[in-house]
């Protein structure tokens, strides 16, 4: 398809059905040691996974409509692989505007079916202003103009603020939100703005009602290939024009995005149409003209991040949307890497033997066992005393890294092996990729262009088996793969002590580092037992596709596991980060340390809300101004024998 439909997920499904990123990304186990409940469980997943495969495939981009029957036969094939399982297309029909389809999967002896139904909606947009942020304060001028409009409905359009983070972070204890609320009232009130204060929950509603994105789903499509990148921040000097401002017959729509800071200063222009997308602050003292889409998304780490539209003149017709993490201290970076150069995993940590001489894996999971046997593990590889940062380079070529990642020695003992050469096709895979941390990769091939992206989105343009597939390419071609990992919160977190999700921890399972309460003891010895490695953020290198080995996992050479680790209380490193949480805190409650987002709005600031000039945006991003909104699903356990005439 030429543009990404987005997947919202509805409130009410039916039949306690809901398709998140979490359950989509889990990954089966060895089949031969799965108990039944382990089986019926990824059976389940499996089913979840086809239809987030086939949601991808409903919309005929020829019209803006749900496939017809003849068209979604020949886009989709009835049988495929999909969540470690192999799935069948039961039944599809459609209206145009609505879709419903029915999907059975099975892993091992155990199958599941799902109907889901899927609606089209027209994409809307809440206001002139969307702020989440862990903290707000905005000032106005009383020649300020912040406007919305849009058509006639019952929803309630402004500037709305979501303060989840507020409560996430516990900051009720150090700030009053009742005063938080009072002084944004306060200071939106001379440009007559209307103001909705909205917690976690009930942006989660706002964003369904309107049928829109959130800044995350936009800031992974403008990184991943704007018109114009500007690295260090971006300091406008004269008149600089992306796009065509004011120009409705032939508005060029562009991606600019700044890396750092962004500066107009007093006699300078910056104006535009499309998506201008920022990761530090914006301070205008000059001109700003901008239709479309204002996008401001800081660092995960950066505190504090102001937006100053005090200049001579601040027009935006779109909406300025800003999502600010600023989490309180503590946890850190985790690298663990396995491989197993035959692909065979007969234990989830790989074929073992790590450098050193660590002791390999065992054979199998049988008995209670607390070793590391990860190839390669890297504790807080973002601390100054390892990376200090979290850009991860996979370098099968050169130096880089290798003291972590163990690539290139990797690569070359696959090569020194009978059964691989430079021409053996491998892909690459992003598994576990909803705890993405924002995270943007470019991979490079041997005399092809960089390929670039965001692991939310996928390799878009080089799609293989799936959108975190790539395509097959020869082993002796592949030269690096850089990760860049923007947001520490949205890795998945692993902590000591805590209860594992994963589908494998039952009772069979239940050995060293899991006690019998599923809790784990020792995270980094956990992840070389679960084969989904706890949902943390994969990296695969895999062979090609293959009959006997439908899925990546199964084919896979090397795998690098990145993950927000924090230790258990009591830990010495635990105490360290609780100390520098409560002083984190105590600065913040002292006003001592600039936190949260600061918006200010000059005499000459005018902030509209223009539907068009954000549909436009959106189209330029690749986001269908259509959303394929998720209605609900039904489900059911089914016998295997449903399935088997069908398999191939």
């Amino acid at each position: 398809m030429g543009r990404l439909l987005l997947l919202l997920i509805a409130g009410a499904a039916l039949g306690g059905y809901v398709l998140t990123s979490s359950s989509m990304d889990r990954r089966a186990a060895d089949a031969g040691v799965q108990t039944d409940t382990q089986t019926r469980s990824l059976a389940r997943d499996a089913a979840e996974a086809a239809h987030a495969v086939v949601a991808g495939e409903l919309i005929d981009p020829a019209t803006d409509r749900f496939r017809t029957v003849t068209s979604f036969a020949s886009a989709m094939p009835q049988r495929f692989e999909a969540g470690g399982g192999r799935a069948r297309i039961e039944n599809y029909v459609s209206d145009g505007r609505t879709a419903t389809v029915t999907v059975a999967a099975r892993v091992g002896q155990k199958a599941h079916r799902i109907t889901s139904t899927y609606e089209i909606r027209p994409a809307d947009w809440p206001g002139p202003f969307v702020v989440e942020s862990p903290y707000l304060v905005a000032f106005s001028d009383d020649d300020s103009e912040v406007t919305a409009s849009g058509p006639s409905s019952d929803l309630a359009r402004g500037v709305y603020v979501g303060t989840g983070r507020f409560d996430e972070y516990r900051l009720g204890s150090v700030l009053n939100p009742a005063v938080r609320d009072s002084a944004l009232q306060v200071g939106l009130a001379p440009a007559e703005a209307a103001l909705f204060v909205k917690n976690g929950e009930e942006m989660a509603d706002v964003y369904g009602e309107f049928n829109t994105p959130q800044a995350r789903d936009l800031w992974a499509a403008a990184t991943r290939r704007p018109d114009v990148s500007r690295s260090g921040g971006y300091r406008v000097n004269g008149v600089d024009r992306y796009g065509n401002f004011g120009d409705p017959l032939n508005p060029d729509p562009k991606v600019v995005y700044v890396s750092g800071d962004l500066d107009v200063p007093y006699g300078s222009t910056l104006e535009g149409n499309g998506v201008l997308a920022v990761s530090g602050d914006v301070r205008v003292k000059g001109r700003l003209r901008w239709e479309g889409l204002v996008l401001i998304v800081p660092p995960s780490e950066s505190q504090h991040v102001e937006v100053d539209l005090e200049g001579q003149e601040a027009t935006i017709r779109g909406s300025v949307i800003v999502d600010q993490e600023a989490p309180p201290p503590g946890g850190h970076t985790d690298l663990t890497v396995f491989r197993d150069l035959d692909h065979g995993w007969s234990h989830p940590a790989g074929d073992g033997g790590r450098p050193g001489g660590k002791p390999a894996a065992p054979a199998a999971h049988s008995g209670p066992d607390d070793e590391e046997y990860h190839y390669q593990h890297t504790h807080r590889i973002d601390q100054p005393h390892n990376l200090g940062h979290r850009r991860f380079v996979f370098d099968a070529v050169g130096p880089r890294q290798q003291r972590y990642t163990r690539f290139r020695e990797t690569i070359q003992a696959l090569l020194a092996r009978p059964e691989y050469n430079a021409g053996t096709a491998v892909v690459l895979e992003f598994s576990n990729a909803g705890a993405d941390g924002a995270a943007l990769f470019e991979l490079n091939l041997t005399d092809q262009a960089p390929k670039v992206g965001t692991v939310r989105t996928g390799f878009l343009g080089f799609v293989g088996e799936s959108s975190h597939v790539t395509e097959p390419f020869d082993l002796g071609d592949f030269e690096s793969l850089v990760v860049d990992v923007k947001s520490l919160r949205m890795l998945e977190r692993l902590k000591n002590r805590a209860v594992s999700d994963s589908p494998f921890c039952d009772e069979e399972w239940r050995t060293a580092p899991f006690d019998a309460n599923c809790l784990i003891e020792n995270r980094v010895a956990a992840l070389s037992h679960l084969r989904d490695r706890d949902g943390a953020l994969t990296i695969r290198l895999a062979l090609a596709d293959g009959s006997a080995e439908p899925s990546t996992k199964d084919r896979a050479l090397y795998e690098a596991s990145l993950y927000w680790h924090t230790k258990s209380p009591g830990h010495s490193q635990y105490r360290q980060e609780e100390e520098a949480d409560r002083e984190w805190r105590e600065a913040i409650q002292r006003g001592e340390a600039e936190y949260g987002s600061e918006l200010h709005l000059g005499a000459n600031a005018a902030v509209h809300l223009d539907l068009g000039h954000v549909h436009t945006a959106m189209t330029r991003l690749g986001l269908a101004n259509l959303i394929v909104a998720h209605v609900g699903s039904r489900g059911e356990a089914i016998e295997f024998t449903d399935m088997e005439r069908a398999e191939p």
